[in-house]
């Protein structure tokens, strides 16, 4: 792997305008806790010159407090299935673990959590051109809070915001911005969900709320407010599966430029 640094506790600053090339991916290990990565400023680089098909900065169990802020990450336009950061806690759980301010363009992913990865603080990341997924958890993320994120440029069948199996998380104030045939938002398996003040912005197509979602909160109760949708969508503002329960929703706002 790439960089490491043992013991807890430490700091790595990044200084205003300092690139930093990375054959390989930064790894924060399971003998590291309590790692801040901050940079000075969007104009320090995180340059990543390795292959494709990988994560530029992985951090992996059992340990948590780690946080990366202000940092950009850059690939190139050719460089394809990648993750921008990857916090891993398929085999031990990571908790409390902050990413935040940190722009990337080009990703296929742009932050990805796994496993037990609870209480992440993911907020006012600008995320473009993503292939995939601007923001993904697929393991249990609970009582994580996702806010302030700016998800734009996702391609075709992409989707902005994807959760899964992840009780009592916070989902307010994202924007995500795209073309067509684009899920907003996804809920898998997930319970006492809060999803508000999110604006969603497509180009013109047809469609609309998804209506598993409909079925999904009539049939267990959670709450529907003040969601305001002008003009039509291809592909769901918000999906959620059956699975879903105790979700409060609103109020949020969808357009199409």
């Amino acid at each position: 792997s790439g960089p490491g640094y043992s013991g807890g506790g430490g700091k790595i600053v990044i200084p205003a305008g300092i690139r930093v090339v990375l054959p390989a991916a930064i790894v924060l290990s399971a003998s590291m806790y309590g790692i801040d990565i901050s940079c000075g400023s969007w104009s320090s680089a995180i340059v990543w010159t390795g292959g494709n098909s990988a994560t530029m900065l992985t951090m992996t169990g059992p340990a948590g407090g780690h946080s990366i802020s202000g940092c950009r990450f850059v690939l190139s336009s050719s460089q394809t299935g990648m993750v921008g950061i990857h916090v891993n806690a398929t085999s031990a759980a990571l908790t409390k673990t902050r990413i935040v301010n940190n722009m990337m363009d080009g990703p296929a992913t742009g932050i990805r959590l796994t496993g037990e990865a609870s209480q992440v603080t993911i907020e006012e990341n600008w995320i473009l051109n993503y292939a995939t997924a601007c923001i993904v958890a697929t393991g249990n993320s609970g009582g994580s809070s996702v806010s302030k994120n700016h998800c734009q440029g996702g391609a075709a069948g992409s989707i902005g915001i994807d959760f899964g199996g992840s009780p009592g998380v916070t989902m307010h104030a994202n924007t995500i911005q795209s073309g067509n045939n684009i899920t907003g938002y996804r809920l898998n398996g997930t319970s006492s969900f809060s999803i508000m003040d999110n604006y969603y912005e497509s180009g013109l197509g047809t469609g609309q709320i998804d209506r598993q979602f409909i079925n999904c909160i009539s049939c267990i109760g959670g709450s529907i407010f003040s969601n305001t949708t002008t003009g039509a969508v291809l592909g769901p503002v918000m999906a959620f599966d059956l699975n879903s329960s105790d979700i409060e929703i609103g109020p949020n706002k969808h357009t199409c430029s």
